[in-house]
């Protein structure tokens, strides 16, 4: 096996191998095997500049030596690793790069795309409710119910992650139950939007004033006891209205301090174009709708490239997962051979 890692260019594919060598020796009892193995996958992320990969990779020779019943030397990679992970800006993964966040329906699905590779990942209220209720994306579940599914996927994962908190449950008060409730959970970045209960995901939506969302923006901030956790304000005002109202809705919700904007919608690339560079310095986000008929495909780099920082892909991997389920039962049906 260790012949064919040096076929693999990839570096981080590299180090995560050593990883789950460093994890296999451990459990075979096979400790200086182990840590000379994580020990080489450390060296990759450090390499790599991949800093929270470094953390983990303390706590993996932590917990080595707490195996061998090497307490000092345990304690003393704990600090490191929870040092570490201190120094690392969460909110970089949504501000300061170009990320690309698939959205997790499930624990597994949030395991996998860690270990491909990605920074950050979301998760949607679509995906969420319709892979573990079956329910379309309509708010039939509210902060309780949705809290508990997100806390179910955010545990097999250690990146950040975003999550929709639709639009945060109510008025003030229930703003900043919703805001320290995820924060409590390992939120990193959240986006609420402007729609009026209930939403409608067609064209006759109807939204809250702007001074509304200005208020709840407001709770938010106020609300945030880490001040690295991301606030996205999301307007859905190119359905409801028009393409106008939507840059003044964005311009009036940076105004007071949101950390983010999302413009839901665009209905072409040109208008892509045009909200990147009418909030030029902004940390942009942009949805990919998978079988959707509103926003059209671009490519990450594209829109990287039109100063978009956060491009989230809420349905591609649950409408995949979908169609691979549907076939293996229709094949079940059949009474194939699979």
């Amino acid at each position: 096996m260790l012949k064919n890692l040096k076929a693999i260019e990839d570096e981080r594919i590299v180090a995560k191998c050593y990883v789950e060598l460093g994890d296999v020796t451990k459990e075979k009892g096979e400790y200086d095997e182990s840590l000379r193995y994580h020990r080489k996958s450390m060296e990759i992320f450090e390499r790599i500049a991949d800093a929270l990969s470094v953390a983990d990779s303390h706590l993996n020779i932590a917990a080595v030596y707490k195996a061998k019943g090497e307490l000092k030397e345990a304690m003393s990679e704990y600090e490191k690793g929870l040092a570490l992970y201190e120094d690392v800006v969460v909110d970089d993964a949504f501000k300061n790069s170009d990320s690309v966040l698939p959205a997790a329906h499930d624990a597994l699905t949030a395991r996998i795309i860690e270990r491909a590779g990605f920074q950050a990942y979301q998760i949607g209220g679509f995906a969420l409710n319709g892979a573990r209720h079956a329910y379309p994306d309509l708010v039939l579940t509210h902060f309780g119910e949705e809290r508990t599914g997100f806390y179910d996927i955010i545990v097999a994962s250690s990146l950040p992650v975003m999550i929709e908190a639709d639009h945060c449950y109510g008025d003030v008060k229930n703003v900043t139950r919703t805001i320290r409730g995820y924060e409590a959970l390992g939120v990193s970045a959240l986006f609420f939007e402007d729609q009026r209960a209930p939403k409608r995901c067609d064209h006759l939506q109807e939204l809250v004033s702007v001074n509304a969302i200005v208020s709840i923006i407001r709770a938010a901030l106020a609300a945030c006891s880490e001040s690295e956790f991301f606030i996205i304000a999301r307007t859905n005002a190119i359905e409801a209205y028009d393409f106008d109202e939507a840059l003044r809705r964005g311009e009036r919700y940076l105004q007071v301090d949101a950390d983010g904007l999302f413009i839901e919608s665009s209905r072409n690339v040109e208008q892509i174009e045009r909200i990147g560079r009418y909030f030029k310095g902004a940390s942009l986000c942009v949805n990919i709708f998978k079988g959707g008929d509103r926003t059209p495909w671009v490519s990450p780099d594209e829109l990287h490239k039109m100063k978009f920082s956060m491009i989230l892909y809420p349905t591609t991997i649950l409408f995949r997962v979908m169609h691979t389920i549907e076939q293996a039962v229709r094949d079940l049906k059949a009474e194939k051979q699979l």
